[in-house]
């Protein structure tokens, strides 16, 4: 499905109906590895409407030139989830770096949000202002 906004579409896919629960995928995942990942959990669930979002140059969604940093990403995603649930209360679940985004939804629309799940978050997306272990091959 297509979020047609000002600038830019955005691609997304939907499950099932109820509240709606957004969903916004690590780096370089898309709605097809996020759903994947979590729609085993809705199985026996009913009452929500899963959201899977492609965040620009994820997916199906294109990238564009003038989105040059993670501010511009959350008014993109923020565009996105304001027209796709109409000001309707929802849940949200980000990943990776999806988690790093749904800090800044929260921040920006915390009255419409009645849930949040953090799954291994990036609390620091700028790799420069990171302090990760170096990397190492553990099988080779």
């Amino acid at each position: 499905m297509e979020c047609i906004l000002e600038n830019i579409t955005i691609h997304y896919d939907t499950y099932g109906e109820g509240k709606p629960i957004i969903f916004l995928p690590g780096w370089t995942m898309n709605t097809q590895m996020t759903a994947y990942q979590a729609e085993p959990y809705f199985q026996q669930r009913t009452g929500w409407k899963r959201i899977y979002i492609d965040p620009p140059g994820h997916g199906k969604s294109p990238g564009k030139d003038w989105i040059t940093d993670q501010d511009k990403m959350l008014e993109v995603i923020l565009a996105c989830i304001d027209k796709l649930t109409a000001d309707q209360n929802y849940c949200l679940v980000g990943i990776s770096l999806g988690a790093y985004l749904a800090r800044g939804v929260i921040q920006k629309r915390a009255k419409l949000i009645d849930g949040v799940a953090l799954i291994v978050p990036v609390i620091i997306a700028e790799d420069k202002k990171r302090s990760v272990p170096a990397y190492q091959v553990l099988i080779e």
